[in-house]
């Protein structure tokens, strides 16, 4: 799948279906809160697919470089986990290294997605 596509479209992984553009993220056809960060964090995740990003990586790119609490990565990535039900295993970590998104991605029609 295009990276560019997590931008300008809707995609899918397991039972997840992420509309990019609204912010909305379903999970066996029922819509997920994940709030703000968490969401900055799955898209980030799934651009990289396949790369391992570490902690200062991703608060660079989802905090902007504010200064942030030591566990807020792993507070985010477990509050994904916990939204994403059984597709959880989509966000894999690599200790002393960082998350890594290994799930399959697919481009979903706007009007397939249920969102």
């Amino acid at each position: 799948m295009d990276v560019c596509m997590l931008h300008h479209g809707d995609f899918a992984f397991g039972a997840t279906v992420v509309a990019a553009r609204r912010r909305e993220v379903l999970h066996r056809g029922i819509r997920v809160d994940i709030g703000d960060r968490a969401f900055d964090l799955l898209l980030l995740l799934a651009e990289s697919r396949g790369s391992v990003l570490s902690k200062p990586e991703i608060i660079a790119s989802v905090w902007h470089d504010r200064v942030v609490e030591s566990n807020a990565v792993e507070a985010q990535v477990s509050a994904l986990r916990r939204a994403l039900g059984d597709d959880r295993a989509a966000i894999r970590t690599v200790t002393g290294r960082g998350y890594q998104f290994i799930a399959e991605l697919f481009p979903q029609a706007a009007n397939s997605s249920g969102i």
